[in-house]
């Protein structure tokens, strides 16, 4: 079995060694950033965004998952219609837009749920159950 030191070091690493190609997406010439742009967009962003969550999550076991599911939503109702787009010619007009604003919504609502919850684990439990003793 794997130590949560061990694990959050290896998460640490992957955060980073995926992160390089980011800055050289951001940093590269303006004519090169159609090579680089698949690869990050559909690999190196949702890796760091996903280990990125992991290590959220292995810090405090008691937050709530809806916070990184609710960007993850967000993440997703963005880029989705990149590559799907050629996809979308063969749907009925606007399918693809309304699933992403639903993705988008849906993430706004757990993200905005998911942090009520965590401001509320942080109280104390005697401030949670409204003062009674």
């Amino acid at each position: 079995m794997i130590s949560t030191a061990t694990k959050r070091s290896i998460l640490r690493w992957i955060h980073i060694v995926f992160g390089i190609p980011i800055l050289g997406y951001i940093y590269s010439p303006f004519e090169e950033i159609p090579k680089y742009a698949p690869a990050v967009r559909l690999v190196f962003l949702p890796i760091i965004v996903l280990a990125g969550f992991w290590m959220w999550i292995g810090s405090a076991p008691k937050k709530s998952i809806l916070v990184p599911l609710g960007v993850l939503l967000i993440l997703l109702g963005i880029t989705a219609p990149l590559p799907l787009a050629p996809a979308a010619q063969s749907m009925p007009p606007g399918t693809l837009r309304s699933v992403s604003r639903l993705c988008i919504f849906g993430g706004i609502v757990c993200a905005i749920i998911g942090a009520r919850r965590n401001r509320k684990l942080k109280q104390p439990l005697s401030a949670r159950e409204g003062g009674k003793s």
